[in-house]
């Protein structure tokens, strides 16, 4: 027969055979790669597409929101009461909420349980260490508020049902009320 002939046939071997594994497969290797050198390539496939040249940030295009800040504020425009937002990056998440409630007009809160409460633009602190007191707390805020919820992910995996069921009747205040709780996880 004309050319080379390659056999890829399963020989069946026996088990207690020395040096040889139960199957045995024969396998060609394939030929080295050939090096490349634009003497052979294709002169149309060879030219790079150039990237997009972009205008450096003018202050038109500096107050445009992040992508993370952008879904956010469709998630509050859109009244969802609550948002889950996992991030190692605790201070970048509240300059980016800092400047979605700014945008928004909507007032800022944070809570911790060893800072409490603190309303963010005018300073002050309720005495909302527990997770349950935070939840009553969130009742006497104003309309058009978010309240970042700091390490209250770790509160949700103990499985308190007076903290679940509050956690969601405050859900359903907070939807008609203009009012958005963020779990913030790390």
């Amino acid at each position: 027969p004309a050319g080379l002939a390659v056999s890829l046939r399963m020989a069946l071997v026996p088990a207690n055979t020395l040096g040889q594994s139960t199957w045995e497969r024969r396998t060609n290797n394939p030929p080295p790669p050939t090096p490349t050198n634009p003497s052979n390539l294709n002169p149309n496939l060879a030219i790079m597409p150039k990237p997009n040249q972009s205008k450096p940030p003018s202050s038109d295009s500096a107050g445009l929101l992040s992508e993370m800040a952008a879904a956010i504020t469709h998630y509050i425009d859109a009244a969802f009461p609550g948002l889950y937002v996992v991030s190692a990056e605790e201070l970048r998440v509240e300059a980016e909420f800092q400047a979605i409630t700014e945008r928004l007009g909507y007032s800022l809160h944070f809570w911790s349980v060893v800072d409490g409460l603190v309303d963010v633009k005018a300073k002050t602190v309720k005495n909302a260490n527990d997770p349950l007191e935070v939840l009553e707390a969130v009742a006497s805020l104003p309309a058009k508020s978010v309240v970042l919820l700091k390490d209250f992910h770790v509160h949700l995996t103990d499985p308190n049902p007076f903290l679940l069921r509050k956690l969601k009747d405050t859900l359903l205040h907070a939807k008609t009320r203009q009012k958005t709780l963020v779990v913030l996880g790390c």
